[in-house]
């Protein structure tokens, strides 16, 4: 249930696809879903347009795919006898279960009138673009005008499978979504706390003045003579995987603390984990905290970028916030992949992956039938909006790969529009460096100052 505690209980068969062998009884076996910015730009939309927002879940959804390949499973029967079985449909377990069920459902979809979008292969859409279904395995997500538009998704589903209807969704891919006038509140608290019991025993609210972040950089470099190393780098990997999901989904602040720890998976410290603890248990302390979308006032698209200068193997950080009318889809921070030989050099190529993540969102926007504005950049770098706008300071940038001058490409041909701001204004600083929670210009608490800032950009229209 979406309060974490137990409906039902069940058992099922499923396929040991360990032992399967690629190219004898399976293939492919990747299946697209949506993203976490696909998940939340039609959540965006819908406010907007005070649209209605559906969730539906497949009942076993695998077993209602077709296989293409001969596949045997062996059963015990009553008397103790080994019988074998040949599958005609898909099984949980199997490697290409997932995959087979991706095509089933784009088959379903389209004989529903919704097409495949190219810049998202889990999201769907109709000719007119005023019905959007976003796909996760057996999970789907529409959004439409009014309630009958659903009612005829709903009734072209049923004709192939069998659904569980939702209605307004109130939990879905480990998150909760609180609804309330003009707004959804997106929270991971049932995830948080189930990762808690997991990696962290007996933990309570005394003894704790307030949530606090690791910021000791120590604590996040590699293993060397001084700091041991784990033997067993398996509940570390666990432990940051889950971290780098709920950092992706509701909590872009702490996404450098991840960002770093996931430099280590290979082969972690115990001071790593002591970090990636830590972590955690910030999050146990905030749990009831996440992201807001708000009803806009416009659906401009637009995206704020950042970097620090220099950092481990003298590779800058890249850190860059998307948003759709003013709030926010998809936020990352990102080691570069080159050293930068200046701030304005590392900050330049900041901004240019902003700019890729801008084209990407306007054109999936297109195929939604959303055609606003131009995408605005918003950098706090005087050298980056000079450089964009024409090829100054040749001396000090001849040097900087090709590929990093898409920005000024894409600024020259009018597809985006780029505008410099003060250093206070861009929340993408943040995703960056390490910065202490008595740093918050705004207000007390990290994620306050992320759901502050949010507040005043709404408030003030910027």
């Amino acid at each position: 249930m979406a309060d974490g505690s137990v409906e039902k209980c069940k058992a099922q068969k499923v396929g040991r696809g360990f032992t399967q062998e690629q190219g004898v009884n399976y293939d492919e076996i990747y299946a697209q879903m949506m993203r976490p910015e696909t998940l939340k730009m039609p959540l965006v939309i819908a406010l907007y347009r005070d649209w209605e927002i559906r969730q539906w879940d497949v009942v076993a959804a695998y077993l209602q795919a077709d296989l293409h390949h001969k596949v045997y499973v062996s059963n015990v029967n009553e008397k103790g006898e080994i019988e074998y079985w040949k599958l005609n449909k898909a099984l949980y377990g199997l490697k290409q279960a997932g995959h087979e069920w991706y095509k089933t459902l784009q088959k379903i979809l389209e004989i529903a009138g919704l097409k495949k979008c190219i810049g998202d292969e889990g999201t769907y859409v109709n000719n007119n673009g005023d019905t959007i279904v976003g796909t996760h395995v057996g999970d789907l997500i529409g959004n439409a005008p009014q309630g009958k538009d659903l009612d005829n998704v709903e009734a072209s589903y049923e004709k192939s499978v069998e659904l569980d209807k939702r209605g307004k969704p109130e939990k879905l891919l480990g998150m909760e979504l609180s609804w309330r006038k003009n707004e959804v509140v997106l929270t991971q608290q049932v995830l948080i706390e189930t990762m808690t019991k997991t990696h962290l025993a007996n933990q309570d609210d005394t003894g704790y003045k307030k949530p606090s972040l690791p910021l000791d950089k120590q604590q996040f470099e590699p293993p060397n003579e001084l700091v041991e190393r784990l033997e067993d780098p398996k509940r570390f990997q666990a432990l940051v995987g889950g971290l780098r999901f709920i950092s992706r989904m509701t909590r872009p602040n702490i996404s450098i603390q991840v960002n770093l720890l996931g430099r280590r998976a290979s082969d972690p410290s115990k001071m790593n984990l002591q970090a990636a603890m830590a972590t955690l248990k910030y999050l146990w302390q905030t749990r009831s905290e996440g992201i807001i979308l708000r009803k806009p006032r416009d659906l401009t698209l637009t995206a704020y970028a950042d970097a620090s200068y220099g950092g481990e193997e003298s590779r800058s950080q890249s850190g860059v916030l998307l948003t759709l009318g003013n709030q926010p889809i998809g936020w990352y921070s990102r080691r570069q992949d080159i050293v930068a030989l200046s701030i304005t050099e590392a900050e330049y190529i900041a901004d240019c992956e902003a700019a890729k993540d801008l084209a990407w969102a306007t054109l999936f926007l297109k195929e939604l039938s959303i055609e606003k504005p131009l995408p605005v950049l918003k950098t706090d770098s005087e050298g980056v909006y000079n450089l964009s706008q024409a090829a100054k300071f040749l001396r000090r940038s001849w040097h900087m790969e090709h590929r990093y001058h898409y920005l000024r490409q894409q600024v020259q041909n009018g597809s985006l529009t780029i505008r410099t701001i003060s250093g206070k204004d861009n929340p993408s600083d943040h995703l960056t460096k390490l910065v202490p929670d008595n740093k918050n210009p705004y207000l007390e608490g990290y994620i306050d100052e992320w759901e502050a800032w949010f507040r005043r950009m709404n408030d003030n229209h910027l």
